[in-house]
């Protein structure tokens, strides 16, 4: 059953289309509210200014901490391996799972085999990668197997799950992370897009969520939540209020399945190029 997992990236720093950043106290009502609803998974990054920092002064229940990292230049194995030990050191929860922030690194034998030997001593329990282009992420199968995809779904990037692609992760046992589920609130809140373009795709979209009489928010939920073989949505929050009314959408029956909006094949939006 599809879990949802709470995105860290606006936790002490500036993160998405409004660039606002959520101070420690609204951090940390979000984290309880989380708790108290029974959302035990954070998504986290060490690219994300002062994200692991905060987390581990505010967590004080075992939580799944899944995190990313970019392997710059100076890397090396005991380096990764004491970022995740130093955090696990200072906070109640562990890092359990380790997955490369660029997916071009995944193509790298150096990197994949750093990864595999930090599961194999035990210092995170999973590792992946986290994606943008399909046709990147079939070279990285043709390569290794890893533990975790995190990939792109929302009506306007369905890349991901045509052609039954998402059954084949899932007959390796792969477990898939689905991000940009509101596409940094374009799709719920409807800011005004940089690109004219798409003026007319996302015009439709707002349409077609009053015609059904379904809160934007809670189509992109329901979208992404009837494709079976994905086990997690990350979803980011602005605070505590506005996680409840995620988590009442996600609770509420599915309205609006993931076929009826493939139908309509809105163009695609590349958050890269924000």
């Amino acid at each position: 059953m599809v879990q949802l997992c709470l995105g860290s990236a606006n936790f002490g720093s500036k993160y998405g289309l409004t660039k606002k950043r959520i101070n420690k106290k609204k951090i940390t009502k979000i984290i309880n509210t989380a708790k108290k609803m029974n959302v035990s998974n954070i998504d986290t990054s060490f690219e994300y200014v002062n994200s692991h920092q905060t987390l581990k002064k505010i967590i004080n229940k075992k939580i799944n901490i899944n995190t990313k990292i970019f392997l710059k230049k100076n890397y090396n194995f005991h380096s990764v391996k004491r970022k995740i030990l130093d955090f696990n050191k200072s906070s109640s929860s562990k890092i359990y799972s380790l997955l490369l922030h660029n997916q071009n690194e995944a193509l790298l034998m150096r990197k994949i085999k750093l990864l595999k030997k930090l599961k194999e001593e035990k210092v995170v329990s999973k590792v992946g990668v986290s994606v943008y282009d399909l046709s990147v992420l079939k070279k990285i199968f043709k390569l290794w197997t890893s533990d975790i995809v995190q990939l792109p779904v929302n009506p306007f990037n369905t890349k991901f799950i045509s052609k039954n692609f998402l059954k084949l992760l899932k007959k390796k046992n792969i477990t898939i992370f689905a991000r940009s589920i509101f596409l940094k609130g374009i799709l719920i809140k409807g800011y005004e897009y940089p690109n004219n373009k798409f003026k007319i795709d996302l015009d439709d979209w707002f349409k077609f969520c009053a015609t059904k009489s379904v809160n934007p928010a809670k189509v992109c939920l329901d979208f992404a939540r009837s494709i079976k073989e994905i086990d997690f949505l990350v979803i980011g929050v602005q605070d505590a209020e506005e996680l409840k009314q995620i988590i009442k959408f996600f609770n509420q029956p599915c309205k609006i399945r993931s076929n009826l909006i493939l139908k309509k094949k809105y163009n695609k939006i590349d958050l890269r190029k924000i």
